[in-house]
């Protein structure tokens, strides 16, 4: 009798653990077969609207016109983005102006020289903080592409020509010669890059050292010398060069500086702001220019005030800071 309810017992729990592993294999089929019918899913984190900007806008950037363009107007429109700017002031070798950011964007005008300019670009927030950009153009009515040719039989071609200028146009190569063949220059930008160009019978030369612009030979350039060439990129990178200006190495970018503050002190030859470095005092001149910001009107100095806040655009030599325009933001 016990043996047989021993073997009952067994039995029992044998068929238990049948039933118990059969279950364990249906539930994992089943599961299988639902992560088989659903379809990938991407689980993304619900962000308020508030965090999620509306533009990618960095401190400072420059939309347009890129870098080293090659522009046949005068007149240049600067277009950019900045995020935490008030005022933009743009300065030239010899003009500044200033300009409200609007929304984060910001866009103004700039007449350019023949040559090389560079455009110095300052982005100043409410709380002082400055942060700046250079932008070198090049300037020139001497490129081949500027003849006008009235025969209709040319209508096709200039067409071509100009849908070639959108997709490779004519750009600038800008700096120091370090070597030169018969048909090829090297050059090291400031930056430190190599670049090579190609020139032929058909590139032009030109001197405009301090502005002193004449006509020269291939054989007038020489190594050492700063150099502004101009002309299209070929398949390999090289620039197909249709001309060459020799010029003047661009100042520092260091010369240049601007500063917003309040006024703490102004006499006839100096004016002092408390920026957000400190105290400042910068030297004013006879080419000193006084301006309502808010207005965009020129002012004079006897307008300038005690606790106006300032924004000065100014150029260092040595140990002097000399004021070139003085914005008043507040009276």
């Amino acid at each position: 009798m016990q043996k047989e309810v021993f073997i009952a017992i067994v039995f029992g729990s044998l068929l238990g653990l049948l039933v118990a592993f059969g279950v364990w294999r249906a539930n994992i089929s089943l599961n299988a077969d639902n992560q088989a019918n659903t379809p990938n899913t991407t689980v993304t984190q619900e962000t308020s609207p508030s965090s999620v900007p509306e533009k990618n806008i960095s401190e400072l950037s420059i939309v347009s016109p890129v870098p080293n363009s090659v522009l046949t107007d005068a007149t240049a429109t600067i277009t950019g983005l900045s995020s935490n700017s008030k005022y933009v002031i743009a300065m030239t070798q010899n003009t500044e102006s200033i300009n409200e950011v609007l929304n984060g964007e910001f866009s103004f005008d700039v007449e350019l020289e023949g040559g090389l300019n560079i455009i110095y670009i300052f982005g100043v927030s409410d709380t002082g903080n400055i942060i700046s950009q250079e932008l070198p153009l090049v300037f020139t009515t001497k490129l081949d592409n500027n003849d006008e040719n009235n025969d209709e039989e040319d209508i096709n071609e200039r067409v071509q020509e100009r849908l070639n200028e959108q997709v490779n146009p004519i750009i600038s190569f800008i700096g120091t010669v370090t070597d030169i063949t018969e048909e090829y220059f090297q050059i090291r930008s400031q930056s430190g890059e190599i670049n090579q160009l190609s020139v032929n019978e058909q590139t032009t030369y030109a001197s405009d050292i301090q502005k002193n612009s004449k006509e020269i030979e291939f054989a007038d350039v020489a190594i050492g010398d700063f150099i502004v060439a101009m002309g299209r990129l070929d398949a390999n990178e090289i620039l197909n060069t249709q001309r060459v200006i020799v010029t003047s190495p661009p100042p520092p970018e260091n010369n240049y500086l601007v500063s917003k503050g309040v006024i703490t002190d102004i006499t006839r030859n100096d004016i002092t702001i408390n920026s957000e470095g400190g105290e400042i005092k910068f030297r004013l001149g006879t080419n000193t220019d006084y301006w309502d910001a808010l207005n965009q009107s020129e002012i004079a100095r006897t307008d300038l005030d005690l606790k106006n806040e300032v924004l000065i655009a100014a150029e260092q030599n040595g140990d002097t800071i000399s004021a070139r325009s003085v914005f008043v933001l507040t009276f």
